[in-house]
C-alpha cells in the first residue's frame, strides 16, 4: 500500500515535470515543486530504503524549486507594493531575479532532463511491472477489506481460483487469449468477494465498480473485475452489459466467464464460516478433477455445471484429505 502511494506520487510529479518543461510558467514550476515535495514525503515516511537512495537529490530539487518559487513571489510582491515604478530600477531587479532564477532552474534541469535523468532512475526502481502489480493488488485487497471481504478468504480464493484457471487453460479448447489478464482478474476479483451476493447482479456490479482504479490498471480492467465479482454469485453465466458497461469483446467475455465461474466454484467449496479447505487439482484424460477435504456449500453442483460450461472441459469433484494443492497438467 505504501509503495502504491509512492508510485502515484512519482507518476504525478513526472507529469507535472513535463508540463513545467513544456510551458515554463511560474504556476507550472510551483505545482512541480509541490509534486516533488509530496513524493519526498511519501518515500521519506513509508519507504526508508528508497529514501536513503533519493534523499540528496530530492533535497537539492526541492531547494532549487523552492528558490524559484520564492523569487517569483518576491517579484510579485515588489510589483504589488509599487517599489519598482522607475523603469531602470524595475529592469535591474528583473534582470537580477531572472539571473538567479535561471541558475536554480539549470540545477533542476541538470538532474531531471535528458538521458540518465533522475526520473528514469527512479521509475526503473519503483515502477518495475511486477512491483506495480503487487502494489495494485495490495490496494485492491485493502479496499475489499473495507467493504466486507475477509483477507484470509480473499487470499485463499485468489490462490485457488488462479491455480484452477492455470490448469484449465492447458486443457480447454478455447482459452482466453490473454492468460496474464486472466490471473490478474482472478486475484483482484477474489479480493472483492465480500461484495458478491449482495442483492441483484447490477447492484453488485455498481458497488464493485466504485473500486478506485489502481496504478497500473485501467478503468476497463476495473470494470471487467466488477463484472466477474457480480457474476461469481450467479447460478449461471450471464456476462454482458449491466446498463452502464460497454459491450465486451469475445475474449473479454471469456475472461469474465472463466473468472466468475472459477471464483464461484471455489467459494462454494468453502462454506461461509467453515474452515478454509484444502483443494487438490489434477488433470487426466482431458478432465479437470477437484478433490477437497471440506464440506462443500449448498449450490456447489450448480457452480460446477457452470464451470464446465464456461471452460468447455469436464470437471469432477471428489472428497479427499490431501495435503496441499497439487496441479498436475
Amino acid at each position: 500500500l505504501f509503495e502504491q502511494l509512492a508510485m502515484r506520487r512519482l507518476v504525478e510529479a513526472h507529469e507535472l515535470h513535463r508540463r513545467a518543461i513544456k510551458g515554463g510558467s511560474a504556476v507550472a514550476w510551483h505545482r512541480l515543486r509541490i509534486g516533488i515535495k509530496r513524493l519526498r514525503y511519501a518515500v521519506e515516511n513509508f519507504l526508508p530504503d528508497v529514501h536513503r537512495r533519493w534523499a540528496r537529490d530530492l533535497n537539492t530539487l526541492q531547494d532549487a524549486l523552492g528558490d524559484v518559487h520564492d523569487l517569483d513571489v518576491l517579484w510579485d510582491e515588489l510589483s504589488r507594493a509599487r517599489l519598482l515604478e522607475d523603469p531602470a530600477t524595475r529592469a535591474t531587479w528583473r534582470q537580477r531575479i531572472d539571473q538567479v532564477r535561471e541558475q536554480r532552474l539549470a540545477t533542476y534541469r541538470q538532474l531531471m532532463v535528458g538521458p540518465g535523468s533522475r526520473w528514469q532512475r527512479w521509475e526503473a526502481l519503483l515502477l518495475q511491472p511486477p512491483r506495480v502489480a503487487r502494489a495494485a493488488l495490495a490496494s485492491i485487497a485493502a479496499w475489499g477489506e473495507q467493504h466486507g471481504s475477509d483477507p484470509a478468504r480473499s487470499a485463499w480464493l485468489g490462490e485457488r481460483s488462479t491455480a484452477l484457471l492455470d490448469l484449465a487453460a492447458a486443457l480447454a479448447p478455447r482459452p482466453p487469449g490473454d492468460l496474464t489478464r486472466l490471473g490478474t482478474l482472478a486475484a483482484a476479483a477474489a479480493c472483492l468477494h465480500g461484495l458478491a451476493g449482495r442483492g441483484k447482479r447490477g447492484r453488485v456490479f455498481r458497488s464493485a465498480r466504485k473500486l478506485p482504479v489502481a496504478l497500473g490498471w485501467s478503468s476497463r480492467q476495473r470494470d471487467l473485475c466488477a463484472l466477474a465479482v457480480a457474476d461469481s454469485g450467479r447460478r449461471r453465466s450471464r456476462v454482458g452489459s449491466v446498463g452502464v458497461h460497454p459491450r465486451l469483446s469475445a475474449d473479454e467475455q471469456r475472461c469474465v466467464e472463466w473468472v466468475a465461474a472459477a471464483l464461484g466454484t471455489c467459494s462454494a467449496l468453502a462454506g461461509p464460516g467453515d474452515p478454509l479447505p484444502t483443494i487438490t487439482l489434477t488433470a487426466a484424460a482431458g478432465e479437470l478433477r477437484l478433490a477437497t477435504d471440506g464440506a462443500p456449500a449448498r449450490g456447489v453442483e450448480r457452480q460446477l455445471k457452470r464451470l464446465r460450461k464456461a471452460l468447455g472441459v469436464p470437471v469432477e469433484l471428489a472428497q479427499a484429505a490431501p495435503a496441499g494443492i497439487a496441479a498436475n497438467p
